[in-house]
């Protein structure tokens, strides 16, 4: 259980991140009135990805072997190998953010968090759903609650802390790009794709 509540927020803040650059600096441009619209945008933003992710693993579950499903593990796998690569380029949703002046915030924040996170959360998210033991999906829906609840919070302080704020845009692409190749091996590992393969293989 409690590896399943440190896997899961690992796993959500390694998504996370670049999101919480974005959110803080919408934060900053707005007075602490209209924060309100911003956090809950996030919240149903962030919230939809991991439910379809959820959704999707489990259509995978019903589907395929699980030695089939640790193949999911190739997409983190490639996408953090391409973050370490070639960095993490959001620039699609930073020109969002700029287009979006002044409209409606709650929907700019939704609109952040699937520009920023989507294509990384679900091919994150759906390989560790879909590999994980069922008894523990609805303690890892929980946990992935609360750490985007939690994410509200700290973007809000991190739009105060400019030095911090200036740190985690240098380094973040390093931080998120291991965390997307370790948890690509451990799929292909847990679910017995690597073993299966070498008995096909080598009989």
């Amino acid at each position: 259980m409690l590896s399943t509540i440190i896997q899961t927020t690992v796993i959500y803040w390694a998504t996370a991140l670049d999101l919480l650059i974005l959110i803080a600096l919408l934060y900053i441009r707005y007075d602490d009135k209209r924060h309100r619209e911003i956090t809950i945008g996030q919240i149903i933003g962030s919230l939809s990805l991991v439910l379809v992710s959820f959704l999707l693993a489990i259509v995978f579950k019903i589907a395929l072997p699980e030695w089939i499903l640790g193949f999911l593990g190739l997409v983190p796998l490639v996408i953090g190998a391409k973050i370490l690569i070639f960095g993490d380029d959001d620039s699609e949703a930073a020109e969002a953010l700029e287009k979006r002046k002044d409209k409606n915030l709650m929907i700019t924040a939704m609109l952040l968090a699937f520009s920023s996170c989507g294509a990384d959360n679900i091919g994150l998210f759906t390989p560790y759903f879909a590999t994980m033991q069922s008894k523990y999906l609805a303690l890892a829906l929980l946990v992935f609650f609360a750490n985007i609840l939690l994410f509200s919070f700290l973007s809000d302080k991190l739009a105060h802390l400019t030095e911090s704020l200036e740190w985690l845009e240098k380094y973040s692409r390093w931080l998120i790009g291991v965390i997307f190749v370790g948890l690509g091996l451990y799929v292909l590992f847990d679910a017995g794709t690597l073993s299966m393969l070498m008995k096909i293989i080598f009989g």
